[in-house]
């Protein structure tokens, strides 16, 4: 906002050269007695700054006012030195001095010379640093604000809006009396309240803007509609946020969601409702730059639901915000499970949760009527969440772990533990790690001592082609995972088929489905939280999806390892 504030500082300048020539001055800086001589190299060193900011030589315009300001603080000019002390020093970008130049320039009376633009440069000064509940008080001084800054004014309060919380922005919205250029707040919770319910109070808030008729014509059109008693008018299309970097380590990993999030709103604009249109925007790697995206998102851009962030180290914060601001929000890749129990209005389609374990377990206890198992799991986050769920569930049923290793990932010898697995009496083993190869190397090794009487049960890493191909002679027993090709459960082939003509590439791994699988729940099967759930089943790309009142969970597939083949026998 710098750049744009340039010339409205030059308009101000004569401005304020005017008033001085018409002896409206803000009042000096001390009161020693100053002679005519010092008075006359104040005002030449006050109109050469004048000069020399007028030539973007800002530098030089700051020493001259400085000069005025701390050795002739006595004369007529020093008031009006200090106000463009702050200003150049905010042109150079120094915006802690240029704050405090400005705030004090402000406290000098109530009526100092173009008030408005001051309050306006402190405001953008403290924004800069950050410092944004300190620029909206500061902004709020202001009782209202003429025509020539409205614009500008109001550019500071919709940057407002995406930084600071949702309290401050109703707080700020309910302050008495109303200001025109808070209109972007009034609007804000005027949406907020209509979400709610609550049309009594949206129409309290978008009255507020209806009192200022030089507000932008869309900012009153919505107003209007929102005092209207059906709410806001769908005067613009519906549309689905995602935040996806552009660039960096994760930008490939985003360029395959959006893939898939671009057929899936194919498909849901084929039905001939309002096509829904994507609004994508990138976040820096830090909390802050997320959740400014996310108010972006909510607040201005007015999603109907969020996809991403794709890490869960920002998944999680971006999760309860959205939940702040009413938006229903979908990670694709995510995998902390914490995001499942934030509120029904947040899932992750790739949570890493124990109902892969889980479900092996109590299937091969149950329904393989497996009583004694031994557990081979890779001492990762993984291998423990899996061997913990699988452990528990087995225990449920009434069976027993009589053995369990943690292995170093990588390990490729594991002839002691298959040693101490026959020696325990075990009926099954659960491999617990996610890489296909240590899945591998366990299984011939077990073919290898002819261990037959052992039945391997395996997670996710066993649904892979090459798996197959490798393993094909010695890889048997049965597997859990939240994926499958049977077309009874997914969609995957038909998928894939429409991927591969479309971008001239199969899908190369999961990704692309994920950010499909996302945006269909985002947009037809999420709620905000106030409004009931849905229920029923999705059959999805990447998985089956069931939903009812505890919200979204996704079904776990146990497959039957039979000729080399897996083969979906439960779900």
């Amino acid at each position: 906002m710098r750049s744009l504030l340039v010339a409205v500082a030059w308009t101000a300048a004569l401005s304020l050269a005017a008033c001085a020539a018409g002896e409206r001055l803000p009042p000096p800086l001390g009161t020693q007695p100053i002679s005519r001589a010092d008075q006359a190299t104040a005002l030449a060193a006050y109109e050469q700054g004048l000069a020399l900011f007028e030539q973007g030589s800002y530098e030089s315009a700051l020493s001259e006012f400085t000069l005025v300001v701390e050795r002739y603080p006595s004369s007529r000019y020093a008031g009006l030195a200090l106000y463009w002390q702050g200003r150049s020093a905010y042109q150079l970008g120094r915006d802690d001095a240029a704050a405090g130049a400005l705030d004090r320039y402000l406290r000098l009376s109530s009526d100092v010379p173009n008030a408005e633009h001051a309050t306006l440069l402190l405001a953008n000064s403290l924004y800069n640093q950050t410092r944004y509940q300190a620029a909206l008080q500061s902004a709020l001084e202001r009782s209202s604000v003429s025509g020539a800054l409205l614009d500008d004014y109001l550019a500071l309060f919709r940057d407002l809006l995406n930084r600071l919380p949702r309290a401050e922005v109703e707080a700020a919205a309910a302050r008495t009396p109303p200001r025109n250029f808070v209109a972007p707040f009034y609007l804000q919770a005027a949406r907020w309240a209509h979400a709610a319910g609550d049309a009594g109070r949206a129409s309290d808030f978008a009255a507020r803007v209806s009192e200022f008729p030089e507000l932008p014509a869309a900012v009153l059109a919505e107003a209007r509609a929102l005092v209207g008693p059906g709410g806001p008018a769908a005067s613009t299309a519906p549309s689905l946020g995602l935040i996806a970097p552009t660039e960096g380590r994760f930008a490939e990993v985003a360029e395959q969601i959006r893939r898939g999030v671009e057929l899936a709103l194919e498909d849901v604009n084929r039905t001939g409702r309002t096509p829904v249109e994507l609004v994508a925007r990138s976040a820096e790697n830090d909390p802050d730059s997320t959740a400014a995206v996310i108010r972006t998102l909510a607040r201005n851009e007015h999603v109907a639901a969020i996809l991403g962030p794709l890490t869960s180290e920002y998944a999680l914060p971006a999760a309860r915000l959205a939940v702040e601001e009413g938006v229903p929000l979908v990670s694709p890749t995510a995998t902390d499970a914490r995001l499942l129990e934030i509120d029904p209005s947040v899932y992750t389609v790739n949570a890493l949760d124990g109902a892969i374990g889980h479900t092996i377990g109590t299937y091969a206890a149950t329904n393989l009527e497996r009583q004694r198992f031994a557990i081979l799991a890779v001492d990762d986050a993984y291998g423990r969440i899996q061997a913990d769920a699988f452990a528990t569930a087995v225990q449920s049923a009434g069976a027993r772990v009589v053995y369990r290793f943690q292995y170093e990932r990588g390990s490729t010898q594991y002839t002691d533990q298959l040693g101490a697995i026959v020696r325990s009496g075990a009926d099954a083993l659960f491999i617990a790690t996610k890489s296909p190869g240590e899945a591998l190397r366990i299984l011939n090794q077990m073919a290898f001592y002819e261990l037959g009487g052992i039945l391997p049960l395996g997670t996710d890493a066993w649904n892979d082609a090459e798996f197959y191909q490798q393993g094909r002679r010695f890889v048997r027993g049965y597997f859990a995972d939240t994926f499958s090709r049977d077309p009874r459960i997914t969609e995957w082939q038909s998928f894939a088929e429409r991927y591969e003509a479309r971008f001239g590439e199969p899908p190369a791994n999961l990704i692309p489905g994920w950010g499909y699988d996302a945006a269909r729940i985002a947009l037809e099967r999420m709620r905000p939280s106030e409004e009931p759930a849905a229920s029923g089943e999705y059959h999805g790309v990447t998985g089956l999806f069931r939903f009812g009142p505890q919200g979204i969970r996704r079904a776990v597939i146990v497959h039957r390892v039979e000729r080399g083949e897996p083969v979906a026998v439960d779900w």
